[in-house]
């Protein structure tokens, strides 16, 4: 959605810390259910490494073609990964140079005699 692969891969990374400390093993071992929470060693699953993000989205792209591929594919719906990508994005910014049409720069006609009607 315009960011570079490795712009997120770092985002993700600054996230690594926090998800391999005793609090953030603790915050995801919530979502586990009970009779997994303890037999489950989360650490090799719950980080988010620069290298480990950028090699799970090749992965994702050789066989899949995209992320967005991927999800079709899991049967995730095409309106579902719409709402998905604008509610977790924003609108890329206003790149192009804007000109003015030549009707615009071009210098405006000599005005008609009163009563004059113009030429169709």
């Amino acid at each position: 959605c315009g960011v570079h692969a490795q712009e997120v891969a770092a985002e993700y990374a600054r996230t690594d810390t926090w998800a391999g400390s005793a609090e953030g093993m603790a915050a995801q071992l919530t979502i586990v259910p009970d009779r997994l929470a303890a037999r489950l060693d989360l650490s090799p699953w719950c980080r988010a490494t620069e290298a480990n993000m950028l090699e799970l989205w090749r992965r994702l792209e050789d066989s899949y073609g995209s992320i967005d591929g991927c999800l079709g594919a899991i049967g995730v719906s095409l309106s579902t990964r719409r709402a998905l990508r604008e509610a977790l994005t924003e609108p890329a910014p206003l790149t192009a140079v804007l000109t003015e049409p030549a009707s615009l720069t071009e210098p405006a006609p000599a005005p008609l005699p009163r009563g004059a009607r113009p030429a169709r």
